[in-house]
């Protein structure tokens, strides 16, 4: 999840919040408040007046796999309940992406999806990789290119051209072009690292 925007009001021991809007006679009411971004003019605001200063937290949303997010929408839109939801998780076969991404860590994740439930979701960016071509093909320091065509092929590129999308690869691509085997070296795109499957 990102940074929270905060805001602040200042509500006095009433329940009721400061409204500095001018057009009223008071500057106590229940509903309407003056929001500061500063927290420190809000508490100067607050200060020989029996109130407080109150943070407001914007909610963002959270980061999760695409189709742990797709079950939850599949899910909202029959009007299910956070608990239910969260019990069908464990139990149901219907949500069982969801069901082994929360296997690794399961309490973490569980506040997670009730983020998510609550605030809504947004996709994880997509991991991808750069393919190394085997040495033992006679292509020392060559990695694996997509042409417009749609072929793959080796080639030496141009460490500018590690950036576009034509040496990256997703997983669904390195199943499609059969590079999930053990004789290609992936090196994720944010690793310095090679990594050898």
């Amino acid at each position: 999840m990102t940074d929270k925007a905060k805001l602040y009001a200042v509500k006095n021991d009433e329940g009721e919040w400061m409204s500095l809007d001018g057009t009223k006679m008071g500057i106590w009411y229940s509903n309407n408040p003056t929001l500061f971004k500063d927290k420190s003019y809000a508490e100067a605001q607050s200060m020989g007046r029996k109130a407080h200063v109150v943070t407001l937290v914007e909610e963002q949303k959270v980061n999760l796999p695409r189709e742990v997010g797709e079950e939850l929408d599949d899910y909202q839109a029959e009007d299910i309940d956070l608990l239910d939801y969260l019990h069908d998780v464990i139990d149901s076969e219907e949500l069982r992406v969801t069901r082994v991404w929360m296997l690794h860590d399961r309490e973490h994740r569980i506040g997670i999806l009730a983020d998510a439930y609550r605030y809504g979701w947004e996709a994880e960016p997509e991991a991808k990789w750069y393919v190394k071509a085997p040495e033992s093909w006679g292509f020392n320091g060559y990695y694996f290119c997509k042409h417009i065509n749609g072929q793959v092929f080796p080639e030496n590129p141009n460490p500018a051209a590690f950036d576009s999308d034509w040496t990256q690869f997703t997983r669904a691509e390195l199943k499609k072009y059969h590079f999930d085997s053990d004789i290609f070296t992936l090196v994720p795109v944010e690793a310095d690292k090679e990594v050898s499957r």
